[in-house]
């Protein structure tokens, strides 16, 4: 995990952003277009099921076509969920797990375990964008009501970023960019609202 760290705390350094994050804006800045599960269904004619089928997984997907890339979202989720996965597949997108030999969707033969190991990174990111590790710190590891409000996730998900972040804290630390990452993040992100 620790190129994960590494990769997302320089990309904290250079693209820090206000709390709870504005992850449609983020989007929007990174060039990744939203495609809404509701969107697709009615564009396609193909049922939630087959959806979920090219997917899968019931949640979403990062796609890349013609040099463009695609985030295909469930949108009838919890909005927290929705965030969540929106950040997962940001996270493949700033990890470069689409250039990954055997983590493509299309294929079907991707090899299980680069596909777990790409998982677990982007999930584990998706953390750090929500929740950057140099607020988490600087507020003396907030409980998890605060962080769930603050950061705009479930307390489920709350739940488990206080876990990463005991777990993964010396690591963040040592990073070398992460002396150079926002403690507040309130300056704003190039083109991304506040929100």
């Amino acid at each position: 995990m620790r190129d994960v760290i590494e990769r997302l705390l320089h990309f904290q350094c250079t693209h820090s952003y206000a709390l709870p994050l504005n992850v449609e804006a983020l989007c929007r800045t990174l060039g990744i277009e939203l495609r809404p599960l509701s969107a697709i269904v009615r564009e396609s004619g193909l049922s939630e099921a087959e959806v979920f089928a090219l997917w899968g997984n019931p949640d979403g997907v990062l796609q890349r076509a013609g040099g463009r890339f695609f985030i295909c979202y469930n949108d009838g989720r919890a909005p927290n969920r929705v965030r969540f996965t929106l950040c997962e597949e940001i996270a493949h997108r700033l990890l470069g797990h689409l250039d990954e030999p055997g983590f493509s969707v299309f294929s079907q033969d991707y090899r299980p375990e680069v596909y777990a190991r790409c998982e677990a990174e982007a999930r584990f990111a998706a953390g750090l964008l929500l929740c950057p590790p140099r607020w988490f710190f600087a507020r003396e590891e907030p409980g998890e009501s605060a962080l769930a409000r603050r950061c705009g996730v479930s307390r489920a998900c709350a739940r488990r970023l206080r876990e990463d972040y005991a777990r993964w804290g010396a690591v963040i630390r040592a990073c070398p960019t992460y002396g150079f990452a926002p403690v507040n993040a309130e300056r704003r992100l190039t083109g991304v609202d506040r929100g």
